[in-house]
């Protein structure tokens, strides 16, 4: 399948639109989550923006659940979710199903036309193809 390529650039301004999005909103949140590798570098950057503490879930489509840092919050915690980009939500619906004590609001950076899930938060749109964000190209 053809790979759509996003610029640093656009990550800014996706990560910069989710943040607009949470505070136009008024979403309280407790931490931001980062899901797998991909949501490592989005979800940081929105939690320094938003000063909030960054939590990890190791979660893979190809590997499963390989632990989570979430045990030590109370339950019914409120925290936002990110993902890199959204080819079909199933990552997302695997977490909230894993961790049903909690509260998520989930947040993706990309979010592709041919994903059935609809996340909370949006940063930007793209069709139908295979995304190739900058931390994936080879050094």
């Amino acid at each position: 399948m053809k790979k759509i390529r996003f610029s640093w650039m656009e990550v800014q301004d996706a990560v910069m639109h989710c943040i607009e999005q949470l505070q136009k909103e008024n979403i309280d949140i407790e931490a931001v989550v980062s899901l797998g590798r991909g949501g490592a570098i989005p979800a940081g950057y929105i939690a320094y923006q938003l000063k909030k503490k960054m939590e990890y879930i190791n979660y893979s489509r190809k590997n499963g659940f390989g632990g989570s840092t979430l045990d030590h919050f109370d339950r019914g915690t409120k925290f936002l979710l990110v993902d890199d980009a959204t080819e079909t939500g199933n990552s997302f619906e695997m977490v909230k199903n894993l961790f049903k004590d909690y509260e998520f609001v989930t947040c993706v950076l990309f979010q592709s036309s041919r994903s059935s899930y609809e996340p909370d938060i949006v940063g930007l749109r793209y069709p139908a193809l295979t995304p190739q964000l900058p931390w994936e190209n080879k050094c």
